[in-house]
């Protein structure tokens, strides 16, 4: 098996070159589109839950996929193990039936999923193209079918459906028309241009993309195993010291109403909770923190609810200076998880935590290899590796989540391997 790096050709040559028109090109591709479809049973599936599906068993069977593929057997051993622990949640806590069958199907679904994209993509380089640029090109087309999630919420630009899907979408695109353009200065373009997404009032995109765009600009190469882990821990002070500044800028920046009034009288209610404007701008997290110390390692069952929590979040919301309906309240009671990591926790317990966790550390170790190591840094990979560091542990684990992370992870694997295959070609130990 070879492992090529994804070049500032490959956009250039999707016409070009027939490997991208292959059978597992095409049907990478089509994936995300599939996340459009969906279907009521045990909770909801979609389209690309069913393909996925029905694909394993083919792939497994048929002889001519590769299925030992790298890393996935410790990330399934951990997914089983949190599968295990959901069980033993709900059948301790008594979970009701319809509860813990969405919530063992959503673990095993994403299992199915991640197992499909990496045998499918092998280590390809057009492979890994095809998929992004499937899901770049979905995002923005489901606003336009009215399929958005989000659609109810304004315009195309709206701050809402922007910063979940359209904007990110669009930036993929860019991302992927640079590269073929302006191969050496896509990264600063994409730099320049990342605060139209906080005119949109998006802040994480705006974070997201900025941080992609400067670490495709900066990448260093470093042939030195233990030269590349110093600079690391290097660049990891470093960029821990600066959020501090960082943050007292945007803020006298937004205050001031450089991003409008929205963002400015948005800013002032977050800062004004503590834990600043992480957690101000989450008081949901606040109350997961709560639930997870009332039951740290069973959990409180798939699809939990508890109206002491809702209370407690209703509570916060107020604090943060937002409207609050408490006429709706009975309308969901499940415990806040805005985390991958605390949603998993507070459903399951320890053992959900540590999957997650896992795949943090794996996506952050690609990152590293992104810009440290011996492979060539592409802005899209960056793009996908930076938006699931911020997802993990700031944002839920929704629906549509088994397929965007198991991309994520498949891009994370594509990159260590590469950068691994880097390194024994120059004749390091790794």
């Amino acid at each position: 098996m070879s492992y090529l790096p994804i070049s500032n050709q490959a956009a250039r040559n999707l016409t070009q070159n027939s490997t991208h028109l292959s059978f597992p090109s095409l049907v990478l591709f089509a994936l995300p589109f599939l996340t459009m479809v969906k279907v009521n049973f045990v909770g909801t599936l979609l389209g690309s839950d069913l393909l996925c599906l029905i694909l394993l068993p083919i792939l497994l069977a048929s002889g001519q996929f590769h299925v030992k593929q790298p890393i996935l057997p410790i990330i399934i051993m951990l997914l089983a193990t949190w599968l295990f622990a959901a069980m033993v949640s709900d059948f301790v806590l008594d979970s009701p039936m319809r509860n813990a069958l969405r919530g063992w199907a959503k673990i095993i679904f994403f299992a199915i999923t991640l197992s499909v994209l990496l045998i499918l993509v092998n280590m390809r380089q057009e492979r890994v193209f095809m998929l992004i640029l499937g899901y770049g090109i979905m995002l923005p087309l489901r606003w336009v079918l009215g399929t958005d999630l989000f659609q109810s919420s304004g315009s195309f630009f709206s701050s809402t459906s922007w910063k979940f899907g359209t904007g990110f979408g669009l930036t993929i695109l860019a991302g992927i028309f640079l590269s073929a353009h302006f191969p050496n200065a896509k990264g600063l373009i994409i730099t320049a241009l990342s605060p139209i997404h906080l005119l949109l009032n998006a802040r994480s995109l705006f974070l997201t993309v900025f941080v992609s765009g400067l670490l495709t600009s900066i990448s260093i190469r470093i042939a030195s195993i233990r030269a590349r882990v110093a600079t690391g821990i290097a660049l990891t002070l470093i960029a821990t010291f600066s959020l501090p500044i960082a943050e007292t800028v945007y803020g006298e920046m937004t205050s001031s109403g450089l991003f409008g009034q929205d963002a400015a009288e948005k800013y002032k209610a977050q800062t004004q909770i503590d834990g600043g404007i992480v957690l101000g701008g989450r008081p949901e997290s606040l109350i997961s923190f709560q639930a997870i110390a009332d039951s740290p390692f069973f959990g409180h069952g798939s699809w939990a609810e508890n109206i002491d929590y809702r209370i407690r979040y209703f509570e916060a919301l107020e604090d943060a200076g937002k409207t609050v309906h408490w006429s709706a309240l009975h309308k969901s009671l499940l415990i806040p998880g805005h985390s991958h990591i605390l949603g998993a926790w507070i459903e399951h317990g320890i053992f959900g935590a540590v999957f997650w966790l896992f795949i943090l550390l794996l996506i952050t170790r690609a990152l590293y290899s992104s810009v440290l190591g011996l492979y060539q840094v592409v802005f899209i990979e960056m793009l996908i590796l930076t938006k699931a560091i911020w997802d993990i542990p700031f944002s839920p684990f929704g629906l549509h989540g088994r397929l965007t992370m198991s991309i994520s992870i498949v891009v994370a694997i594509y990159i260590i391997e590469n950068c691994k295959a880097a390194d024994k070609s120059r004749g390091q130990n790794v």
